[in-house]
């Protein structure tokens, strides 16, 4: 009996490794986009994109409340600056990918 066991287990672990093979056999024969879970966007990219949108966060409130209380006229235009040139980034990396 411990024979018979002994034998099934084998087949098993070999199915298991054919049903692996076959789930990635498929996965790999997708294109890149189609993946889940994927992005087109390289990791680079990907990392100088949220790195824009948290600059982004903490310069938007800076900017409302450098309109409101407007002691140095040049750093609301500085602001308005950095926003734009970092909106006009995230803008050219989110068309690239």
């Amino acid at each position: 009996m411990a024979k018979r066991h002994a034998d099934k287990a084998p087949e098993e672990q070999r199915q298991q490794v054919i049903l692996l093979h076959r789930s990635i056999t498929i996965d790999l024969a997708r294109p890149v986009s189609n993946r889940k879970g994927k992005s087109d966007m390289d990791k680079k990219s990907k990392k100088r994109l949220d790195v824009i949108n948290k600059k982004l966060q903490t310069l938007r409130p800076r900017l409302a409340g450098s309109r409101e209380q407007a002691d140095d006229p040049s750093e609301l235009k500085q602001l308005e600056d950095e926003i734009k040139n970092l909106e006009a980034e995230s803008a050219q990396l989110k068309a690239k990918k």
